[in-house]
Order: C-alpha cells, then structure tokens, then sequence
C-alpha cells in the first residue's frame, strides 16, 4: 500500500509535531480508566490471595517492573498503555488478561477519529518496548501474558477502521501491527561489529515474542523466523564473531521453540505444492542449505540437524548456546511428534 516511502516512526513523528495532544478525544480519560483497572486486578489479587489454592496455583513466580520502559514514553497514553500492562503482567489473578484488554479498548478513541491511527501505533510501540524487556524464557507472568493480552484483544469488538488505505477489523485483525513489526524489525547483529550485551538480550526478547505470536495464532509474520534460522543455521560460522554468532543460535532457536508447530506445519503443506512457497526472496537460502526458499520439510531437517551439531559441539560453542540448540532440538522433535510425522 502506499505509504510515501516514510517510515511508521516517522509519519508518527510528523504527526506529533503537528498536535500538541495526540489523543484529543480519550487522554483525559486514559488515567481513569488505567486507575479503574488497577483497583479491578488489584481486588481480583486479593481474592486469590485470600484463597491459598488458587493463590498458589497462579501467583506470579516474580515481579515485573517497567519503570526503565516508562522512562522513554513521554508521550500520552503511552504511560497509561504501560501501567494497564504492567499490573496485568504482575496479576495472579487468571482473568487478568482479559481485563487489560478491555482497559485498552476503553482507551482507544472512537473508530472516526482522526487519533485512532496514532493510539494503535503507540499501543504496538508499547507492546513492543514490553516485550524486548522481558526474558524470553518468562511465560506467566511474562512474555505468554503478553501475548494472551493480545489475543484477548482480539475478541474485543469495536467496529471497522480505515487505516493505511485498508478496512481493518478492530480488534479481530489487530490493525497495522504486521505493518508496524515490518516496519521496526531491524536485526542489530552485523558483520562488522561486535553485538553488545544489552542489544542482544534484547534481540533475543523481541524473537521470542514475535515467535510466541505466531505460536498463538495472533501473529502471521513466520518469515522472520526463517530470516533468523539463515541467519544462524545456513551461513558458515564467523571465527572472529563469537558473541555474534552465539546470539544468532539464541535467538534462532526461540522460533521453534515457541512457533515450532506451526512452522512444521507450514513446511508439510508446502512439501504437497508443486511449486516452491511464495514468499520471494525475502526466504531465500543460505549459502549452505542446498534447496528451494520457504518452507519445506527438507529446510526443516537441515535446520534440526545444524541445531543437533551445535548441541554436540563444546569446543566451539558456549554452554548457553549449546543448551539453547539441545532444547530446539527438543522442540522439533516435539513438534514432529505431535503432528504425526516420525523426527527426522
């Protein structure tokens, strides 16, 4: 769609600029609704808390705080996006997902507003500084709250939106977020650098949780995955780039650790057509990987076999990146076996 060639950021940044105040119809309500949801999940906590079954069944095994994110949202309803997510991710209470959904929807202007484009990008920019601040390996609370957030704003019903020149579902298609993983999704580990810690850590949060998406069901951007299974598994190792090479076998193995059915399902299908997956060149192969771009059984197995052999290999490899390759291989196989299909 046409876009005029400026990016999510930027046509936001414009758009900024030219208002004051970006929600003009519900920042003055952002803080209400955000202190109403606060009181419901808070009162939820007591009554779980009051019941030692249910208490120790879903209390939280540790607590989130976002202070860092918040930090860099400056802008309004920005915090009140943040702390709706913030008491939902450090809630025992089960229905806490729910709640934050619909503390969200209420946020969000009417569908003819002229701020609803703004509040659906700030919203996935939330969802995302969120995500990169949380562990990959964090379920409930963390990363699988995030995503349960997520789909349960998806059953929120609020009517039809036009954005970006298209007719949008809101919140069933959950609007211009395909739109904005693809415009932000910008790999920080280069050839000629060496990635820091904190980049990594955070490349490696933002992949488990676009995988977790796909996992779920509420996200349908796969070829990212692919992208970073090349980018790991069908390259020739860098001697020189061990820090590089480590999070790119970490961040890797997230996408079929947490999306490995549906990847594998993916390939089963293409493997019954008779022409290789459609996706362009944005899946093509690595230079080991001696086959057709997409998805197929055959790039499944290669990649299941270069996990194996990094799970084998201590002298080049780290003891993370060793456990992270054991544990995908365990994931596919997983995954073959709950398809009926025998592990490669």
């Amino acid at each position: 769609m046409e876009n005029n060639h400026k990016t999510g950021e930027e046509r936001l940044e414009e758009d900024v600029a030219s208002r004051p105040k970006i929600e003009l119809e519900s920042s003055s309500r952002s803080a209400d609704v955000a202190s109403q949801l606060n009181k419901t999940v808070q009162s939820s906590l007591e009554e779980e808390e009051s019941n030692p079954v249910k208490s120790e069944k879903h209390a939280p095994q540790s607590k989130f705080d976002l202070r860092e994110v918040k930090a860099t949202s400056l802008i309004e309803p920005a915090i009140s996006i943040l702390n709706i997510i913030e008491t939902a991710l450090n809630s025992a209470s089960p229905g806490s997902a729910s709640i934050a959904a619909q503390g969200l929807d209420l946020l969000c202007p009417p569908t003819k507003s002229r701020d609803i484009g703004d509040y659906i990008w700030i919203l996935w920019t939330m969802f995302l500084d969120v995500a990169q601040a949380l562990p990959h390996d964090s379920d409930k609370p963390g990363q699988g709250a995030l995503v349960a957030i997520l789909f349960e704003l998806q059953q929120c019903a609020k009517g039809d939106v036009s954005l970006w020149g298209s007719e949008w579902r809101l919140w069933k298609d959950l609007p211009l977020l395909s739109n904005f993983m693809d415009e932000t999704w910008t790999d920080p580990v280069r050839k000629d650098e060496i990635i820091d810690a904190q980049s990594a850590r955070m490349w490696r949060n933002q992949n488990a949780f676009a995988a977790r998406c796909v996992g779920a069901g509420v996200g349908e951007w796969a070829h990212f995955g692919i992208w970073q299974l090349r980018a790991a598994l069908e390259e020739s190792r860098e001697a020189d780039q061990a820090e590089n090479q480590e999070c790119l076998i970490l961040v890797a193995s997230e996408w079929v650790i947490h999306s490995g059915p549906r990847l594998l399902q993916w390939a089963q299908d293409e493997d019954k057509e008779p022409e290789p997956f459609d996706w362009g060149t944005d899946v093509a192969t690595g230079t080991l990987f001696q086959g057709n771009p997409g998805l197929s059984h055959r790039r499944w197995k290669f990649w299941k076999d270069r996990f194996n052999e990094v799970s084998k290999d201590t002298a080049l490899w780290s003891e993370g990146a060793i456990a992270a390759a054991r544990e995908a291989v365990g994931s596919m196989a997983e995954a073959e076996t709950r398809q009926g299909k025998e592990p490669a």
